[in-house]
């Protein structure tokens, strides 16, 4: 992403930072330092790359489908809600529905902050996934890789 919006050469780099919205992975504020031509070339240019955006408060909120951990994913510990929802992930192989991407990229969002935001998302997690399977319902396809 980093590489796309230095490619502009706008009127001082723009800001790429983790958004804060759900589901979103980054968040840029191009809108504030890029000309329209230069705004369309980065969403043509990220929306060939697979990525979708929103534009909310000033900033470009972007993420893609996370099919699993990115490169160089690392979990040190795992706690018991991450190894919670591994479980339920392995057990129900035959019920699993489809890929949650919003999941998947608070797992990824998350990671980065270390151990305690990861178990903090596991549990929220683990809570839907079980209350699910107790209706009947599928849980999300989600890689076992993200909970090592």
């Amino acid at each position: 992403m980093r590489e796309l919006l230095d490619a502009l050469a706008c009127v001082r780099p723009p800001a790429l930072r983790r958004s804060t919205m759900k589901g979103m992975l980054y968040a840029t504020d191009l809108l504030l330092c890029a000309t329209a031509e230069q705004t369309e070339r980065f969403r043509m240019e990220a929306e060939q790359a697979g990525w979708s955006w929103l534009e909310q408060a000033g900033w470009i909120h972007l993420t893609r489908e996370i099919l699993a951990p990115p490169a160089g994913w690392e979990r040190r510990e795992t706690g018991p809600e991450a190894r919670a929802c591994r479980s339920l992930l392995s057990r129900q192989a035959s019920r699993l529905g489809p890929t949650e991407n919003d999941a998947q990229a608070e797992l990824v969002k998350v990671g980065e902050e270390g151990p305690a935001a990861f178990e903090r998302v596991c549990d929220q997690l683990h809570r839907d996934w079980a209350a699910r399977l107790r209706e009947g319902r599928s849980i999300p396809e989600i890689d076992l890789r993200f909970f090592k």
